[in-house]
């Protein structure tokens, strides 16, 4: 909105001393530091904090404080098991190599294995607004998970380290109800065969998910990057009904400004549903964020140069038989794009 009259402005709120959320339960300092060299292009960093406790978490809030460098773009942090292996550039933590060479059968188990296992806690990005979770609700860490934080860091003028400090605020004990994210497409993307035509302004990107069970859903969020304009999650109820109802939808699309929403209710979705995501982009020279004179053709990638497209259901965790179908799922779904995009 235009700038009123300043004279009545009050003056801004004093700067927090630590982070905006309060004193956290937890602070760890990153176990070691992700350097960049003067003028490295962006790229992706996978961190492993041990946290290692012998009995479940159950978190409210998780938040974190950047190094004075300025190098860190966005985060996204991951429950993950102990014994799970993560390389410092894997695309999905704990599927090396995923998008280089080998035998299909050994992606396929990775990628199976990591999606089973891994837990999304969500991301952090510097216009994010920081808030708990609603009352009742919190994300469960199992016990002896480690935390990995995948860091997206941008280029530098000078050699420079990222070296913050991980925030995590315990819920309460009545809050005992986990949530459980369904990202569609999975992984962002990684194996959907995105390609945006150069020049074009309204490519639409389509992806569907059927769910193998009910689900209670609370929230939802979204990721992408540059080129998308529009994004719209959408949940159709079987048949006979076959009803639509809209989830989420932003327009216009700012990837600064990841946020997660929540309901003022929780949705009832029935086994079937079929969630859709619909995303616009504009690979033209008409977007303000266009990177490239001329436009070229846009997969998928990690950094702005690219796109990582999906939007993200947020549900109350079921029951464990259902839980683990659920996981089976979503696992077989990715495993199953991975390799159509390998025929």
């Amino acid at each position: 909105m235009p700038t009123g009259d300043m004279r009545k402005a009050p003056l801004p709120p004093p700067a927090a001393p630590t982070f905006p959320l309060g004193l956290p339960d937890l602070t760890i300092t990153l176990p070691r530091t992700s350097g960049r060299e003067a003028g490295s292009p962006d790229t992706v960093r996978n961190v492993v904090i041990p946290v290692g406790f012998p009995t479940d978490l159950w978190i409210s809030a998780i938040d974190y404080q950047p190094g004075v460098s300025g190098i860190l773009r966005q985060a996204r942090f991951f429950a993950a098991p102990p014994d799970l292996t993560v390389g410092d550039t894997d695309a999905l933590p704990g599927v090396g190599g995923l998008l280089g060479t080998g035998r299909l059968e050994n992606y396929g188990d990775q990628v199976l294995a990591a999606g089973r296992t891994l837990i999304d806690l969500g991301g952090w990005a510097p216009g994010t607004l920081r808030r708990f979770l609603p009352a009742g609700l919190a994300m469960r860490v199992p016990a002896h998970a480690n935390i990995v934080m995948q860091m997206y860091l941008r280029p530098a003028s000078v050699d420079s380290i990222e070296d913050g400090r991980l925030a995590i605020y315990f819920s309460k004990p009545a809050d005992r109800r986990a949530i459980v994210a369904i990202d569609v497409p999975p992984a962002f993307g990684i194996a959907a065969g995105l390609s945006i035509p150069a020049g074009d302004p309204n490519y639409r990107f389509t992806q569907t998910f059927t769910l193998p069970i009910a689900v209670e859903a609370i929230g939802a969020r979204a990721h992408a990057h540059n080129l998308a304009r529009e994004m719209t999650l959408t949940a159709t109820a079987p048949a006979p009904k076959g009803a639509t109802r809209g989830l989420l939808k932003i327009s216009p699309w700012n990837p600064d400004w990841p946020e997660s929403y929540f309901f003022t209710a929780p949705v009832r979705l029935p086994a079937g549903s079929t969630l859709t995501t619909d995303i616009v982009f504009d690979n033209s020279t008409g977007n303000p964020r266009q990177l490239f004179a001329p436009p070229r053709v846009t997969g998928w990638g990690r950094m702005p140069a690219g796109e990582m497209p999906g939007l993200t259901l947020l549900i109350i965790a079921p029951a464990d038989a259902d839980a683990k179908l659920l996981r089976d799922t979503v696992a077989d779904h990715l495993r199953n794009q991975l390799m159509k995009k390998r025929e």
